[in-house]
């Protein structure tokens, strides 16, 4: 089947009355950005918008596909079944809905689930890592967790930091989609999970009650290592981690961060078990309250290079204009060289900034966008026109701004300084994690790993490539949607509202009325010497690109014609205008100064050119002063109105 685009369910969503069916998610608002427009999070093969009943005050989490995952409504019949007859303070209830949401007079399937007001593992522990009492709350809660998920013979499939939620010291499980039950043996797994807390040889074979054992493993030690040095947080967290990341499974020998963990007394015998596991197969790893015991015999003196060559994203350069075009809506890793960062105020007075990729002003090829809330989060001593002339590595949901892809960041950690254009070359290179492998019932060959060590075993890969290749080698590609006939933007198609909220009116067919992305957030696992500007995020991993024999038909074309509804405020604000027309008048009062000092010079018999040149230092010294004076009340008043936001 298939599935509209992100762009498309972000126009359809506007209006609940006329997108659901379903009685409770038509009586409710969907949350907007700063631009009035629908907020969408972006998870795995979904996208995720929050909705609030303003009447009852309930919130739901709204699941809507646009990657077509065979047996999906299998999957949700017997997780809803399951979580109904065997109720756990763990899980919250998802409810799938075949005719979910209208998108062009079609209805697609969307996954309903309550809303949970709460913050994920990592953003918790970013506020909490230097106060154990509460780290070590986090730790009891997550063993009872592990427990219960063995007594109940289930697998989540992809534990990590954006799929457990701490709400009141509480830990919940949220993204059920490859969710292991006894009941759905028959299929396969499809997807293999955040690629910084699964085993490194872990691959679709891998579904079974041991599919979270490693994961929770490295969580658990993870969570330890802060409660006894929380200095390594601030060292080692890159925003889509919990210390670890894959670098460490693949090469445990050389890893920095395994060397320092087991000089710590505490945990040196746990971290040696841990390097052997990484060269067990993913369904010889033992459970965790077995790994904590002392009963367990690991070798510990195995030694080699598991190759891993992946990215958790699609990894898109930051001057290929028309190709991050091509993926708006969609969560991905832009890496480049920064050509200017601009500083700036909103029109409410509020600080901004833009680091532009690709050219000056209005002519680069893509933008990150940071507003007063994110500036806020970069640490005091950190300069953002620092990072002119070096390259970074950013990681959200690509939108697009006067037909200009851009990225908003809402944490720093989003935003990783590489150590130079090599490394910008090394992460280029890495092929995208295969997350959404889809399902087959066709038993798929043993995989082998390449070992770059020949006295070890060959005993396994994790070319996740490879498998896609085999299960879709027969598959035509989808061929790309048609044309649409766009309304032009005309007062009729808007509702004048007091600043910041901007409304599209009801149409006949809302579908028509195009509008552009958001964004989310979050950072890149793999980044060689990366220097996090902060560590802090919210957000989950999401985008998968898998590499196919068959070039696949990329998410969506770019959209001709868009509806660009103005931001507080973009590069183009009142007070850069206003700055800009400024410095044109000095020129223009120096000219006339200029002039008036021939004419006096005539008068007076005197050569005109001393006349001109005089009057020109004199007019040019009291407009440049003239405009610095009104430049400096004008940043005092912004100042002031911000004090009172």
């Amino acid at each position: 089947m298939q599935l509209p685009r992100p762009d498309e369910y972000n126009t359809a969503i506007q209006n609940p009355q006329i997108a659901f069916k379903d009685p409770e998610l038509q009586k409710c608002s969907v949350e907007t950005n700063i631009l009035g427009l629908p907020k969408p999070y972006s998870g795995g093969f979904t996208i995720t918008y929050k909705l609030l009943d303003n009447n009852t005050k309930k919130s739901y989490a709204i699941r809507c596909l646009h990657r077509d995952i065979q047996n999906l409504p299998k999957r949700y019949e017997v997780i809803s079944n399951f979580l109904n007859s065997h109720p756990s303070r763990f899980f919250v209830k998802a409810q799938y809905l075949l005719e979910g949401i209208r998108v062009s007079d079609k209805f697609y399937p969307i996954i309903k689930m309550p809303w949970l007001e709460g913050q994920t593992l990592n953003a918790y522990l970013e506020q909490t890592y230097k106060q154990e009492p509460k780290v070590k709350k986090i730790i009891s809660e997550f063993e009872n967790l592990v427990r219960e998920l063995e007594e109940l013979k289930v697998a989540h499939g992809d534990l990590q930091h954006g799929n457990i939620i701490v709400k009141d010291e509480h830990l919940f499980l949220i993204d059920y989609d490859g969710m292991y039950l006894p009941a759905l043996d028959a299929l396969r797994s499809n997807e293999i999970g955040h690629i910084n807390y699964q085993h490194p040889k872990r691959s679709a074979k891998d579904y079974d009650l041991y599919l979270d054992r490693f994961s929770t493993i490295v969580i658990y030690l993870g969570l330890q290592a802060i409660t006894l040095k929380p200095s390594l947080w601030e060292k080692y967290n890159n925003g889509e981690n919990i210390l670890f990341t894959s670098k460490d499974f693949a090469d445990p020998k050389n890893s920095l961060l395994l060397k320092e963990l087991s000089e710590i007394a505490e945990l040196k015998p746990h971290i040696e078990k841990l390097i052997s596991c990484c060269y067990l197969e993913p369904a010889q790893v033992p459970k965790l309250d077995e790994f904590l015991g002392k009963n367990i015999q690991l070798n510990v003196n195995v030694q080699g290079r598991i190759t891993v060559n992946r990215s958790q994203y699609l990894v898109l350069k930051a001057t290929d204009k028309a190709l991050l075009l091509q993926y708006v809506g969609q969560k991905v890793e832009v890496v480049g060289k920064v050509v200017k960062v601009k500083e700036s105020y909103t029109r409410e007075g509020l600080p901004c900034c833009f680091i532009n990729f690709g050219g000056y002003w209005p002519y680069q090829s893509f933008t990150v966008v940071l507003w007063q809330e994110c500036l806020i989060k970069f640490k005091d001593n950190f300069q953002l026109h620092d990072l002119e002339n070096k390259w970074v590595s950013v990681i959200g949901i690509i939108q697009q701004y006067l037909g200009v892809p851009e990225i908003v960041l809402e944490l720093p950690s989003q935003l990783q300084v590489l150590s130079g254009e090599e490394e910008a070359k090394e992460r280029l290179a890495l092929e995208p994690i295969t997350s959404t492998l889809g399902s087959s019932s066709t038993p798929l060959p043993e995989e082998q790993t390449n070992y770059e060590n020949e006295n070890l075993p060959h005993t396994g890969t994790d070319k996740e490539a490879d498998i896609f290749n085999k299960l879709y080698k027969n598959k035509v590609p989808a061929p790309p949607p048609p044309p649409r006939t766009l309304q032009p933007l005309t007062e009729e198609n808007l509702i004048p509202s007091p600043f910041p909220k901007v409304q599209v009116k009801q149409a006949a067919n809302i579908a028509n009325i195009p509008t552009p992305s958001t964004t989310t957030a979050n950072t890149s696992p793999n980044t060689k010497n990366a220097t996090p500007i902060a560590t802090h995020t919210t957000q989950k991993p999401s985008y998968t690109s898998p590499s196919a024999t068959t070039t696949p038909t990329p998410p969506h074309q770019p959209v001709s014609t868009s509806i660009s509804l103005p931001p507080k405020a973009h590069q183009s604000d009142n007070y850069e205008e206003l700055k800009q027309k400024l410095h044109e008048w000095i020129l223009v009062l120096t000219f006339i100064a200029g002039v008036i000092g021939i004419l006096v010079n005539f008068v007076e018999k005197k050569s005109w050119f001393q006349g001109f040149l005089l009057g020109c230092v004199v007019g040019l010294a009291f407009s440049y002063t003239l405009v610095s004076i009104i430049l400096f009340f004008i940043k005092v008043i912004n100042w002031i109105k911000s004090l009172f936001k």
